[in-house]
């Protein structure tokens, strides 16, 4: 068993049945788990669209925040 395993959250931001999230955590004793926000989807880019607008935006922050308060509850 590992000590320490990194787990890099995408798109899939649920805990309960995210067979990645569960693979990992139960071949280690600490998962750290983090989501990296690419600061080039709120930049404009072809025809000055950008791929992350404000609503988009609001939503995932929301989701993260919820991913959070879950995880502290489960801890």
């Amino acid at each position: 068993m590992q000590n320490t395993t990194l787990f890099v959250f995408s798109n899939d931001l649920r805990l309960g049945d995210n067979r990645a999230l569960l693979e990992a955590a139960s071949h280690c004793r600490h998962l750290l788990c983090i989501y990296c926000v690419d600061p080039a989807r709120f930049r404009p880019g072809r025809y000055t669209i950008k791929p992350m607008g404000r609503h988009r935006w609001t939503f995932l922050r929301d989701n993260l925040r919820q991913l959070e308060q879950q995880f502290w509850v489960r801890s």
